[in-house]
């Protein structure tokens, strides 16, 4: 009676532990094909973002920053080094 318990464990220990082997695969598989797909999306999203940024400079005007008309003569004697006051 014994013997046959012991059997009947070392079967069904078996048996889970294959299941539990598969119920891994399968979750690891899982998880790695969600983890790519959120990667993957993420990643088109983000050049989606950029590349209508870009456009979106390409739109805008240029605008100089700052004009430099020299009405006075004692702004043209100083080193372009030094901000204008």
């Amino acid at each position: 009676m014994q013997q046959a318990t012991a059997q009947t464990l070392v079967k069904v220990r078996t048996s889970l532990d294959q299941q539990a082997q598969t119920l891994s695969r399968q979750i690891t598989s899982g998880m790695k094909n969600g983890f790519t797909a959120a990667i993957k999306k993420m990643m088109l999203t983000s050049i989606g973002i950029i590349v209508l940024g870009f456009l979106f400079i390409l739109a805008l005007p240029v605008v100089p920053l700052r004009s430099r008309t020299k009405a006075n003569p004692e702004d043209q004697d100083l080193p372009t080094s030094q901000p204008l006051h």
